[in-house]
């Protein structure tokens, strides 16, 4: 993994740092609190990108630090080993990340060797969705022996890691009003069950399937994510941990604020430097606004020229001028390494967890020198 690619793609690219892949809306699994439910929900009725213009997309952007491969079930894809490859050789993505309900285990198997084999360079996280354990994921998920299912996927990829240095993997919890007494708990069997992973623990976010699913107590999560810095141990199983790890803690730390105050928190570059394209060819800044930039199709699939449109600016210029906020996690992380303030924190809060000269400050919120 290239340190200089990272700062070319961060101060020089004038590419997204940031892509959002949705290559299907299909998916065998009907979560609670889905905020993609509506394009899952038609996903019969949408034409998905083909591979040959997934290439011709790829082919566009020289260089992108993050690519999220997203759906519906991003492993319905047949072909999704081979958009990986086409990211990785057109477009030198450094950094591919998977998310996935691990219902498929054979299919996942198959496709992820694939990917991992022909992309030795790259280095793949999955996601791996486990809101509930036990029966309680059966429910949440609809889907019967969704946790057998899923013990049988983790396992599968325990055995690959042994194999693929480029693999890591991440249990994602998502906070929502059916599990939130309960987060405590399944973070506690994570840890104890599934060793060398990281639980990422998040909250709910867009417009869920329930709506009620969005009914969390503020004081609570905040709770969590103290419970989640002080059980979930800084496991260093992928690049540059270190930092992702302090990024988190950043993270929950934000998104307890946002909420809180109901402001943006630091300015956002969705729309620049963080984009989102949906299975169809539509491109928006994120995934929880109802402001398509564009169609791919429409414009020779080249994302310049649809974020060079007028209307793309007049867009991505009303979410810096009205101070647009929410707590997507993947534009809060990406919002900080914009930040010149927040990635000096990030700096700060590295240097204070590897050599201790620095200790984050309860009253102040600052860092005081030791």
């Amino acid at each position: 993994m290239q340190s200089s690619r990272i700062v070319h793609n961060r101060y020089f690219s004038r590419n997204p740092f940031f892509i959002v892949l949705y290559v299907t809306s299909r998916c065998n699994a009907y979560c609670k609190m889905c905020y993609n439910w509506k394009n899952i929900a038609n996903a019969g009725n949408r034409i998905e990108l083909s591979l040959n213009e997934i290439g011709k997309i790829a082919s566009h952007i020289q260089s992108v630090q993050q690519l999220t491969i997203s759906g519906g079930e991003p492993f319905l894809r047949e072909d999704l080993a081979e958009i990986c490859t086409l990211f990785c050789k057109k477009s030198n993505v450094q950094f591919i990340t998977i998310p996935t309900n691990g219902l498929l285990t054979d299919c996942i198997e198959r496709i992820l060797k694939k990917a991992l084999t022909d992309n030795p360079y790259v280095h793949f996280r999955i996601g791996l969705s486990m809101p509930e354990v036990d029966d309680e994921l059966d429910e949440l998920l609809g889907v019967k022996n969704a946790y057998k299912k899923h013990r049988e996927t983790f396992e599968m990829f325990r055995a690959l890691k042994k194999i693929y240095k480029n693999l890591n993997v991440d249990i994602g919890i998502v906070c929502n009003k059916y599990n939130i007494d309960r987060v405590r708990y399944i973070v506690d069997r994570v840890v104890s069950e599934k060793e060398e992973c990281n639980p990422i623990v998040s909250m709910v976010r867009g417009k869920p399937r329930f709506k009620e699913a969005k009914d969390i107590p503020i004081d609570e999560l905040d709770y969590i994510y103290t419970y989640c810095k002080e059980r979930i141990p800084k496991i260093n199983n992928r690049p540059f941990a270190d930092f992702m790890n302090q990024m988190t803690d950043m993270v929950h730390n934000i998104t307890i604020k946002t909420v809180k105050e109901k402001k943006m928190i630091l300015p956002c570059k969705c729309g620049i430097k963080l984009i989102v394209i949906y299975d169809n060819g539509d491109v928006y800044p994120c995934e929880l606004l109802d402001e398509n930039l564009g169609n791919l199709r429409d414009h020779d699939y080249d994302i310049h020229k649809v974020l060079n449109l007028n209307t793309s600016r007049i867009i991505t210029k009303k979410i810096r001028d009205s101070k647009c906020y929410c707590t997507w996690e993947c534009a809060l992380n990406n919002n900080i390494i914009f930040s010149y303030k927040y990635v000096f924190e990030l700096f700060l809060r590295y240097i204070s967890y590897k050599t201790g000269w620095f200790r984050l400050s309860p009253k102040t919120g600052q860092y005081d020198k030791l």
